[in-house]
């Protein structure tokens, strides 16, 4: 029988038992957000210790999984019972991997017939005589990936719209408070507090303090209190290159930047989505020249070099003669 074709789902990662020699080296975990009072690190065992740090570790991966999904928030009680039914044997771990399978095919969010889905995995794992035949399985396998990428483009065209016109809201309405001000690219800012010192040009490094959110109000970008960032202007997004341009030396600002002067479509996953409008809450402390790189007047002039590729013609061999037979050898004679 030929290999069956299974449905590629988000891979689930099971903490196995390996050896020492053969354990591969840890992935970093997904960094887990500081509470504003840590716990103590002080523990009774190593035991306790290694627990706990799963813990964080698990969740902070769970928390990555889960930004942007339509589903509701996890509910945190449910997921610690069924962490402790699993740990303290109350469930097998061949429970938990159905309880897995079962929520990877709840996030595809396909009309699915409960039933009938435990008895095609209940013929294979009991290897009985399949319904489908390999070719047919095949067939449907394909439908049900092409419905899942006709439903995950038509979500993020969905997405997209949604997000232009939130931003599209948000900047017809800002444009009438006071102080804020438009250029003709469609950039809004506001001015709190002007400088007098040097002003950017294209080409220039800027030293700013910035922070930047979203419409709701995640951050996505600051630098650390009281340490500023160098960065170059042509680096920056569109959108905020030219608002750093239209300020001096000392100004502090805040921009509001629209989607297609900020990262467009495609975003900046998982943090900012396509079409989102950026807030960039600016301090411009000083502008530099970028530095230029140093020249040796004393090197040697080099050439520059055309690669050129001279043309390769075959010569067919003319057909060799056909060997003349040797001559046959004469014949002694009587004497």
């Amino acid at each position: 029988m030929k290999p069956l074709f299974f449905l590629a789902l988000p891979a689930l990662a099971l903490l196995l038992p390996v050896s020492a020699q053969d354990a591969p080296a840890p992935a970093a975990p997904p960094a887990a957000t500081p509470s504003a009072n840590p716990a103590p690190g002080d523990f009774p065992s190593d035991k306790e210790r290694r627990s706990y740090a799963l813990g964080n570790y698990l969740a902070a991966r769970a928390k990555q999984e889960s930004a942007g999904s339509p589903l509701p928030k996890p509910d945190v009680k449910e997921i610690l019972r069924g962490l402790n039914d699993v740990l303290n044997g109350q469930q097998s771990l061949d429970y938990s991997t159905g309880a897995q399978m079962g929520a990877q095919l709840r996030k595809l969010g396909l009309d699915l017939d409960s039933a009938e889905v435990a008895k095609g995995l209940a013929d294979v794992m009991e290897n009985r005589l399949a319904k489908l035949s390999p070719a047919d399985l095949q067939t449907v396998m394909k439908s049900v990936q092409d419905d899942l990428k006709a439903k995950a483009l038509a979500k993020r065209a969905e997405d997209l719209k949604a997000a232009s016109d939130a931003a599209t809201a948000f900047l017809a309405k800002n444009i009438t408070n006071q102080g804020v001000t438009a250029t003709k690219s469609g950039l809004q800012y506001i001015i709190q507090k002007p400088g007098d010192g040097p002003q950017p040009q294209e080409g220039d490094v800027v030293t700013v303090a910035l922070r930047g959110t979203l419409l709701d109000g995640t951050e996505f970008e600051k630098t650390p209190e009281g340490a500023p960032a160098r960065k170059a202007v042509r680096a920056l997004p569109l959108g905020l290159q030219e608002g750093i341009r239209l300020l001096k030396s000392g100004t502090k600002a805040t921009f509001f930047v629209p989607p297609a002067l900020g990262f467009g479509e495609s975003g900046r996953p998982p943090l900012i989505r396509g079409n989102s409008l950026l807030q960039y809450e600016v301090e411009l402390i000083s502008t530099a020249k970028a530095p230029q790189p140093v020249i040796d007047p004393n090197a040697p002039k080099r050439e520059p070099i055309t690669a050129v590729t001279p043309p390769v013609s075959v010569e067919v061999p003319p057909t060799p003669p056909a060997p003349t037979p040797a001559p046959a050898p004469a014949t002694p004679q009587k004497p």
